[in-house]
């Protein structure tokens, strides 16, 4: 292996690094922000809410600062526009995917409703369904913005300031 091959493996690792760091602190962002609402809100604590169709989980102002904060960096070090791109959609549909899985679990263990749903067939589906709509609430149209705006400015201010 020469010298070129090396560097391209190094930073083929380095730019899926970046993405899996990015799809982490992503969802981790989106999973404080799901959780925040049953320490904020009485009547979520009180009743063990697991959806509601007027209120819910949001973002609020330091979740969004965040996930600017994070996409830029993000799209500022992936120099790649190939890797930035497929970057993007791998991280959003990722951090969604995880985001839905522990409000499906926090759903059936935390607030206890696989006691309810588990008596009836295809119940923990009640659950999915529900952490399905509270991500999703999340999710579009605040995380959708910003994430595009927040890494393709990164991504063209690096491709800008790059070497």
């Amino acid at each position: 292996m020469n010298l070129k091959q090396f560097n391209i493996r190094l930073q083929f690792r380095k730019e899926f690094v970046i993405i899996l760091l990015w799809t982490f602190l992503v969802s981790l962002v989106i999973i404080i922000s799901y959780h925040s609402i049953y320490l904020t809100n009485v009547r979520w604590q009180t009743y063990k809410v697991a959806w509601d169709p007027i209120e819910g989980p949001m973002l609020n102002l330091w979740g969004v600062v965040a996930l600017i904060i994070l996409s830029f960096f993000a799209g500022y070090s992936l120099k790649n526009t190939k890797f930035f791109v497929f970057g993007f959609l791998l991280t959003l549909i990722l951090s969604f995917v995880i985001s839905v899985i522990f409000g499906f679990i926090y759903i059936w263990f935390g607030l206890g409703f696989s006691e309810d749903l588990g008596q009836i067939p295809f119940g923990w589906e009640w659950a999915f369904y529900m952490s399905l709509l509270n991500c999703f609430r999340i999710y579009v149209p605040h995380v959708l913005v910003l994430l595009i705006l927040g890494s393709g400015f990164g991504h063209l201010i690096g491709g800008y300031y790059s070497p």
